[in-house]
C-alpha cells in the first residue's frame, strides 16, 4: 500500500499579501474549510461550511457558507453577507490623470464589491478595514451643483474607481462624501454635494445649497456662500456663481473671482467669467467680452457684440458678425478672418497650431501666423499615425472630381495630388490610397509600402506586427506582405480571414455575393437562386470539389463552375443528408420527385406530408444514362413526395441508376447501402443490399441483406449479413466481415464477433468447419494466431494486451496469442487509462486493483475506476473513497483518502484538483507533489 503525501500544516490567519495569489480551499480536522496557499500555508483560518471555489489570482473575493448563511470572504479573510443581488467583485482602480491615456494602477490591496442597486463595500486587504456605503446618488444631485468639474474617464469594467487616491461615495440620506485607499473618510462630515477639483481642492455643499471651498485634508476653508464655483486656471483661484451647467446668477454683474478662503480678488460685478490659460480670464459685461488678468486689470477691452474663446498664451479668436479670426494681446496682428478657427494644442503630441476653415478654402497656420498650408477644400483632413501627423490636400478638376495628395506640417508635398482617395487605417502606420480604382499603402513619410495594383488590400494586426495582404487585379490568390512591403510569398492565401484549408470564399459577402473563389484561384458566377446568405458550402472528396446550396426544401449540388448537377426532377432532401457524408464518399444520393406531389402546401419537420393527388407511381427513367436532363436549381419544391431514388458522383453522373422504392445511403466512394423507400417499418431496417459501385462501368456489385457497422474514417469497417448457419441446417444466423473503403472484401462472412474497426491486432470470434473458434487477426484479417480453449474475451486489445477467460478463470493474452498473466483471476476488465486491471471476487461483490503484472495495489467494494490529468499526466485510480496516484509510466507517486476528482482551474499551477471526503466535504490535492490541502 502507498504511503500517503498529505500535509500538515500550521493556521496562521490574515497574512499580509503583497500581492495577489493563489489560495485553496483548506480543509480543517473539525470539518470547516478555510484558505491556504499553494505552499500550504493556511491565509484564512477554516471556518466555512463550505466553499464554492478557490482564490485565482485575479479573484477578490468568493462564495461560502457560514453558521447556515451564505457570505462572500475577501482575501483578507473580511466576510460580509451575501444576498441574491450581488454584481461582482473586484479589485479598485486608482486613476492618476484624467487626461487621455492617464496612466492608472489596480489597487489590489483594496477590493470593492458592489450590491446591485444598493451599495458598495470596500475591503482592505491588508489592515482587514472595512468600509460600507449606499451606491452613490451622484446622479440625482441637483442641477445647481456641477457633479465633475472634470470629466471621469471610463473605469474598465471596475467597480471601485479612485481618482488619485480618493473615491466619491454615497452616505446614509442622500449624502455624498469621500474616501481614501486606506478606507478613510476625507471629510468629518457628509455633505448634500461635493466634487474633487484638484488634490488639494474640493467643492463642497450644504443643505441650503450653499457651496464652499475645502483642501485636500477635508477641512473647509471658506464659508459657504457661494451658488456655485468653477475652476479659473490657478489652482486656488476660483470663479464665483459662473452661469453654467444650468445655474445663473439671480441678477446681473454677480460674478466674481475668489482665492482658495473665497475671499474676492475680483469683486462679484461681471455678467460672466471664464477660464483663458493661467494668465488670464475672459470676462463679459455690458460693453461686451473682453479679458483681463488674475489682478481684475483689463488686457482687452470689451468689444460690443463679440465673443472670445481662448486659444494659447496671449492669443484669443474673436467671433464677430459670423466670421472668426485671431487677436493677439501684444498687437502682433494676424492675416485673414475665416468661417472657423480651431486651436490644437499639443494633440496627439503635434505642435501648437490653428485650422481654418473659408468658403471654400482651408488650411493651417502656426501661432506666430505663418502658414503651414493652403487647401482647396472647405475641411482640414488631418491624418494622425503613431510617430507622425500629416494633411491631406485636395485639387479640384475641370470636371468637379476631386483629387487628393498629402502634405507635412512644414507645407512639403509628401505625395502629389493625384490620388482619387487616402485613408487611414486605425492601429496601422500606413494609409490606404486609391489610384484610377485600384488600391495601394503608404507609410506617413509620402512612400509607396504597396503600389496601386491591388482590388482589394486586407490590413491585420498580430503580436508579430502588421500584415498586409492584397489582391492584384484579374487574379483570385492573395499576395502576403509585411509592414514595409516586403513580398512572403510563402504566406500567399486564398483569403486572408479563411483558414489556410478553406475550399472558399465569397467575395463581398457582406454586401450582395455574385461570384465564389475556390482555392485554386478559379471563379464562378453563383445562381440567383442560391444567393442567399450563408446557403452555400463547398466539400473537398475523392471525386474532387463541389459546393452544396441549402435550400428550404433541400440540398442542391453544383460543380466548381456553379453549374447545377440535379437531376430535373430529382433532388435531396435537407432532413435525410447531411453535406459532411458527400464530402467522406463523394457520392450524392438522391431522390425522385413525384410529379404529382402538393407543391403549394409546405412541409413541416415532424409531421405527415400530404398524400400525393394519385397513388400511382411515377413512371421510371430511361435506363440510358445519356437521357437524364440536367437543369438549373427549382426555386420552389414545396411539399414533395418521392417515388424513389439515385446515386450520382460529384461530377453529376449516375453511378447507381434511379430504382423505385429506394433510397441509398453511400458508405464510401466505392460502397452504397440500399433502403426501402416505402414499407412496413418492421421491414425497412432489414431489407438492405450493399452495393460496390464500378466507376469504369455503371455497374454495381450486390451483397443482399447486408448492413454496415458506424463511419468509414477509421479504416476497415464491419458488415453485417444473414447467411445460412453450417450447425443448424435450414437456419439464418447473423455472420460479418470487413470491407475496406474501396470495397474490397477482407474475408467471407463467417464471423460472429468482433471489432466495429479492424485496428492493427483484433481479437474475433468465428466458424470454421462449422465450430466456434477464437483467432486473432491483423488490418487485413489475416490470422495471426488462434485462441483454442477460451471461454470468452474481451475483444479489444489496450496496449497490446487483452482479458479473456478460460476454465472460468480470467487472465491476460497478448496481441500474439500468448498467455501474459495467467488464467487464475476472477473477472477481470482493464480500466480505462493507465494499465490496470479490475478483479471482481467471487461470492464477496468485492473487487481488487491490480497492474499487469498481477500485483495487488489496493481493495475496493466498489468497482475501481481510472480518471487521468491530461495537463500532468498523473493517472488516478478509484478504489472505493481512496485514490491512488500514479506516473505517466505506472510508477507510483503517492494516495488521497478521497473520491470523485474534479479538475481545478488555477492559472499556470497544472495538477489541482478537487475530492470528496468520507462526509462528502470538499478539499483540493495537488496531484504533482501530492500535497493534501487538509488536515490528517
Amino acid at each position: 500500500m502507498l504511503k500517503p503525501l498529505s500535509l500538515t500544516v500550521a493556521i496562521i490567519c490574515c497574512l499580509p499579501q503583497a500581492q495577489a495569489q493563489v489560495l485553496l480551499p483548506f480543509l480543517a480536522k473539525n470539518g470547516l474549510t478555510g484558505f491556504a496557499d499553494t505552499a500550504g500555508q493556511v491565509v484564512i483560518a477554516p471556518q466555512f461550511t463550505e466553499v464554492e471555489s478557490h482564490f485565482g489570482l485575479n479573484d477578490a473575493a468568493v462564495s461560502a457558507r457560514k453558521d447556515g448563511q451564505r457570505v462572500r470572504v475577501f482575501r483578507n479573510g473580511a466576510l460580509t453577507p451575501e444576498g441574491n443581488n450581488f454584481s461582482r467583485t473586484q479589485y479598485a482602480l486608482n486613476v492618476k490623470s484624467l487626461g487621455s491615456g492617464a496612466p492608472c494602477d489596480t489597487l489590489r490591496h483594496l477590493t470593492c464589491l458592489s450590491v446591485f442597486q444598493q451599495k458598495q463595500i470596500l475591503v482592505h486587504t491588508r489592515t482587514g478595514k472595512q468600509a460600507e456605503f449606499p451606491i452613490d446618488p451622484s446622479n440625482g444631485v441637483r442641477f445647481w451643483f456641477p457633479i465633475d468639474v472634470q470629466p471621469v474617464p471610463r473605469n474598465n469594467g471596475y467597480v471601485g474607481l479612485f481618482l488619485n487616491g480618493v473615491m466619491r461615495v454615497g452616505r446614509p440620506g442622500g449624502l455624498l462624501n469621500y474616501v481614501d485607499t486606506a478606507l478613510n473618510m476625507v471629510f468629518r462630515e457628509d455633505y448634500a454635494a461635493v466634487t474633487y477639483v484638484n488634490p488639494n481642492t474640493y467643492f463642497v455643499a450644504n443643505a441650503e445649497h450653499k457651496v464652499a471651498i475645502a483642501d485636500g485634508t477635508g477641512r473647509v476653508r471658506s464659508p459657504f456662500k457661494f451658488g456655485m464655483l468653477m475652476p479659473s486656471g490657478r489652482p486656488d483661484f476660483f470663479i464665483s456663481d459662473p452661469p453654467v451647467d444650468g445655474f445663473k446668477p439671480e441678477k446681473k454683474g454677480q460674478v466674481g473671482l475668489v482665492n482658495a478662503d473665497g475671499k474676492f480678488i475680483i469683486e462679484p460685478q461681471m455678467d460672466d467669467i471664464r477660464p483663458a490659460g493661467e494668465q488670464y480670464l475672459i470676462f463679459k459685461n455690458e460693453k461686451g467680452e473682453g479679458v483681463m488678468d488674475f489682478s481684475g486689470q483689463v488686457v482687452l477691452a470689451p468689444i460690443a457684440g463679440a465673443s472670445l474663446r481662448y486659444a494659447t498664451e496671449d492669443l484669443f479668436i474673436l467671433i464677430q458678425n459670423g466670421r472668426q479670426r485671431v487677436v493677439s494681446l501684444k498687437g502682433v496682428s494676424f492675416h485673414g478672418d475665416y468661417a472657423r478657427l480651431t486651436w490644437f494644442d499639443k494633440n496627439r503630441g503635434l505642435p501648437p497650431h490653428f485650422h481654418f476653415t473659408g468658403d471654400p478654402v482651408s488650411g493651417a497656420f502656426w501661432p506666430d501666423g505663418r502658414l503651414i498650408f493652403r487647401d482647396s477644400f472647405n475641411t482640414v483632413e488631418r491624418l494622425d499615425g503613431s510617430k507622425k501627423s500629416i494633411f491631406k490636400s485636395h485639387f479640384v478638376q475641370k470636371d468637379g472630381k476631386m483629387l487628393v495628395g498629402l502634405v507635412d506640417f512644414e507645407g512639403n508635398e509628401l505625395a502629389p495630388r493625384i490620388y482619387e482617395s487616402i485613408e487611414m487605417r486605425w492601429g496601422t502606420d500606413v494609409l490606404l490610397v486609391k489610384k484610377a480604382g485600384l488600391l495601394g499603402l503608404k507609410n506617413y513619410d509620402g512612400q509607396d509600402v504597396l503600389p496601386c495594383r491591388f482590388e482589394e488590400v486586407d490590413l491585420r494586426t498580430n503580436p508579430e506586427g502588421l500584415s498586409i495582404f492584397g489582391r492584384e487585379k484579374g487574379q483570385n490568390r492573395w499576395q502576403a506582405f509585411d509592414a514595409s512591403g516586403k513580398r512572403l510569398p510563402e504566406k500567399d492565401c486564398l483569403h486572408p480571414t479563411e483558414k489556410p484549408d478553406a475550399l472558399y470564399y465569397i467575395p463581398n459577402v457582406r454586401n450582395s455575393p455574385t461570384r465564389i473563389i475556390f482555392r485554386d484561384g478559379s471563379e464562378a458566377a453563383i445562381p440567383k437562386q442560391t444567393r442567399r446568405m450563408g446557403n452555400l458550402s463547398a466539400y473537398d472528396s475523392p471525386a474532387g470539389i463541389y459546393v452544396l446550396s441549402e435550400e428550404p426544401d433541400g440540398w442542391y449540388l453544383f460543380s466548381p463552375q456553379m453549374q447545377s448537377l440535379m437531376p430535373s426532377g430529382f433532388m435531396m432532401p435537407r432532413r435525410e443528408y447531411t453535406p459532411k457524408t458527400i464530402g467522406l464518399t463523394g457520392l450524392l444520393p438522391v431522390w425522385q420527385l413525384n410529379p404529382k406531389s402538393v407543391r403549394q402546401v409546405p412541409v413541416v419537420e415532424g409531421t405527415t406530408p400530404p398524400k400525393p393527388a394519385s397513388e400511382e407511381p411515377a413512371p421510371m427513367l430511361e435506363k440510358k444514362i445519356d437521357d437524364v436532363v440536367i437543369d438549373q436549381v427549382m426555386e420552389d419544391a414545396g411539399a414533395v413526395s418521392f417515388t424513389g431514388g439515385g446515386v450520382l458522383n460529384g461530377r453529376g453522373e449516375w453511378v447507381i441508376k434511379p430504382a423505385e422504392n429506394a433510397r441509398f445511403l453511400p458508405i464510401s466512394w466505392h460502397l452504397v447501402l440500399e433502403y426501402p423507400l416505402n414499407g412496413p417499418e418492421s421491414q425497412r431496417d432489414r431489407l438492405r443490399k450493399m452495393h460496390r459501385v464500378n466507376h469504369a462501368q455503371p455497374a454495381v456489385f450486390e451483397v443482399v441483406g447486408a448492413d454496415f457497422s458506424g463511419a468509414i474514417e477509421r479504416g476497415n469497417f464491419r458488415v453485417y449479413q444473414q447467411v445460412d448457419d453450417p450447425a443448424m441446417p435450414g437456419a439464418k444466423r447473423t455472420f460479418q466481415t470487413w470491407f475496406t473503403d474501396s470495397g474490397e472484401q477482407l474475408a467471407p462472412f463467417k464471423f460472429t464477433r468482433g471489432p466495429s474497426f479492424l485496428g492493427k491486432y483484433n481479437a474475433v470470434a468465428a466458424v470454421e468447419n462449422g465450430k466456434s473458434t477464437w483467432l486473432v487477426v491483423d488490418e487485413k484479417c489475416r490470422k495471426i494466431a488462434g485462441l483454442d480453449g477460451l471461454d470468452d474475451m474481451d475483444m479489444r486489445f489496450k496496449d497490446g494486451m487483452m482479458t479473456a477467460a478460460k476454465g472460468g478463470k480470467y487472465g491476460l493474452i497478448d496481441s500474439l496469442g500468448r498467455e501474459a498473466l495467467p488464467f487464475t483471476y476472477g473477472k477481470l476488465v482493464q480500466l480505462e487509462h493507465g494499465r490496470f486491471l479490475s478483479e471482481e471476487l467471487v461470492f464477496s461483490e468485492k473487487y481488487r486493483v491490480l497492474n499487469w503484472q498481477g500485483k495487488v495495489l489496493a481493495e475496493s467494494k466498489t468497482r475501481p475506476e481510472t480518471r487521468v490529468d491530461e495537463k500532468t499526466g498523473v493517472v488516478m485510480v478509484l478504489a472505493d473513497a481512496r485514490t491512488m496516484l500514479f506516473a505517466a509510466d505506472g510508477r507510483p507517486i503517492g494516495e488521497v483518502e478521497g473520491r470523485m476528482p474534479e479538475w481545478v482551474n488555477v492559472p499556470d499551477r497544472p495538477g489541482y484538483f478537487k475530492f470528496l471526503d468520507v462526509g462528502n466535504r470538499k478539499f483540493w490535492v495537488d496531484l504533482r507533489s501530492g500535497r493534501e490541502f487538509r488536515e490528517k
